[in-house]
């Protein structure tokens, strides 16, 4: 396993303010939902089912499937950390796996070393997910673009979304991208009605419990842009390679007001899989905590997995600076939503931003404290993370 970082020094502002990995497509008749559902930034669609010791790989876009069985990991000291059987060539999937709630996968090689040009799986639990289960809902946004093959093209984006309670469950929200760019997701090309909003009504059901939006014909997963997750969890946005390819994560916004209570959920271990341009995907340890009794700053430490000692990255965090929300909110127009829920969706409740003007390090919490993404850049490139909960770590 590769267990070294590179010194993340960022400087922008609030980020301003296909290839197949092989493995890994799903019966369209599947009458079962899968355990967990998601994407590979690239644009792949992607599920994974459970049965006892086994995992059932699906790839909707690329329509392969592959089925492994697996095992703890004792090597890192992670209690979550399970990996596959090995195939031919000796290459086998670390899991990162917290039941019902998250899944991650990657592929690596005999040495437990990230295969080049093979991109993390990054799924969640899922259900039937149905038009009227996603409408009032508002989420933090991560979208997460890579290139399997050209390490560095990574991008990144992070802002605010909702959908509304109106009858066509139109998409609101605005974000913010690692090329300094800000833009509306609510109607990006600035002219109403012109083609280039996102409604839920034009969302079609599908057997394995995602939404699909048909972008350019029917059955068509390359131009297609998928939402699957919970009626209560993540909603992940796979966008197909022709659709823009990627990966979006919406995170639902906290509910929490005390502080206390927040970092009593969000504190602890997590288990990191992180992607950078110029390292490609990488394993960490991350540790979160708050920094005072009864106020919302908190830090983040990053630490490689065989030295929880002494931190590779420390960051103090503080709940998103209003000038920052504002600008969403400006770009969002959240204001015109039908559900008081989106209309308050600029908040921002549960992202946290580096204690400085100009934030290059953002992170989203999950409001049960199983999960986080973590976005950074710097001059040269982009990261992207998504930390799984590891609440009985073993250190070693």
């Amino acid at each position: 396993m590769k267990k070294s970082i590179r010194s993340m020094g960022m400087a922008i502002l609030f980020i301003n303010c296909s290839n197949s990995d092989g493995d890994g497509g799903i019966d369209t008749q599947t009458q079962t939902v899968p355990d967990y559902g998601g994407s590979i930034p690239k644009g792949d669609y992607v599920t994974a089912s459970m049965d006892g010791n086994q995992v059932t790989l699906s790839n909707m876009t690329l329509g392969t499937e592959v089925t492994l069985s697996f095992s703890d990991d004792d090597e890192t000291g992670s209690s979550i950390l399970k990996r596959t059987e090995a195939d031919t060539e000796g290459n086998f999937y670390y899991m990162v796996l917290v039941d019902d709630q998250v899944l991650v996968m990657q592929k690596v090689n005999s040495e437990g070393s990230p295969l080049n040009g093979e991109l993390p799986f990054y799924m969640f639990s899922k259900d039937n997910v149905t038009v009227d289960d996603t409408k009032g809902r508002s989420f933090n946004l991560m979208e997460f673009f890579a290139d399997a093959e050209a390490l560095d093209s990574a991008a990144v984006e992070m802002g605010i979304v909702g959908f509304d309670t109106d009858v066509d469950g139109r998409l609101y929200g605005a974000a913010f991208d690692s090329d300094g760019y800000s833009y509306s997701i609510t109607d990006e090309d600035g002219l109403d009605n012109s083609g280039d909003e996102f409604f839920l009504a034009l969302t079609e059901e599908q057997d394995d419990g995602s939404l699909v939006l048909w972008e350019n014909g029917i059955d068509n997963w390359d131009a297609a842009t998928t939402l699957t997750g919970t009626t209560a969890g993540v909603i992940v946005m796979d966008h197909g390679p022709e659709a823009g390819g990627g990966a979006g994560f919406a995170f639902p916004q906290i509910t929490e007001n005390d502080p206390d209570l927040f970092w009593e959920t969000a504190a602890g271990d997590y288990f990191l899989v992180g992607y950078n341009d110029d390292d490609g995907v990488e394993f960490y340890k991350c540790v979160v905590s708050q920094t005072t009794a009864g106020a919302w700053e908190g830090v983040a430490n990053v630490y490689s997995l065989d030295d929880s000692t002494s931190p590779l990255l420390t960051k103090t965090v503080v709940p998103l600076y209003s000038e920052c929300r504002d600008d969403i909110e400006a770009l969002a127009d959240f204001s015109q939503a039908e559900s008081e829920t989106i209309q308050d969706g600029s908040d921002g409740q549960g992202l946290f931003q580096e204690n400085i003007a100009d934030p290059n390090f953002i992170m989203s919490f999950d409001p049960q404290g199983n999960y986080l993404g973590i976005v950074d850049l710097d001059t040269t490139g982009a990261f992207f993370g998504i930390g799984v909960r590891d609440r009985n770590w073993n250190p070693n």
